[in-house]
């Protein structure tokens, strides 16, 4: 993994207990400084619509990956 991303998944948990808080299956989240896309994967893990901006490329292309790869995850759970 690249440093952007190297996340670890105390931001997960942490975005995890905000959007269970806050919002309800089906709600959008909106994040306009989206990253590695932290937001937009638990948001899905929680059946949350959502919405990322991410202007820096780098950042933009980790976020697909990290984002595909929770995709593929729900598609194929035991993969």
């Amino acid at each position: 993994l690249s440093d952007v991303e190297a996340l670890g998944d105390y931001s997960e948990w942490r975005s995890a207990i905000a959007f269970s808080a806050s919002s309800d299956p089906d709600d959008i989240v909106l994040d306009p400084f989206l990253g590695t896309g932290t937001t937009a994967v638990v948001a899905q893990k929680l059946g949350r619509r959502w919405i990322g901006i991410e202007k820096n490329p780098d950042y933009y292309e980790a976020a697909l990956r990290r984002i595909a790869s929770v995709q593929m995850q729900e598609v194929l759970p035991d993969a």
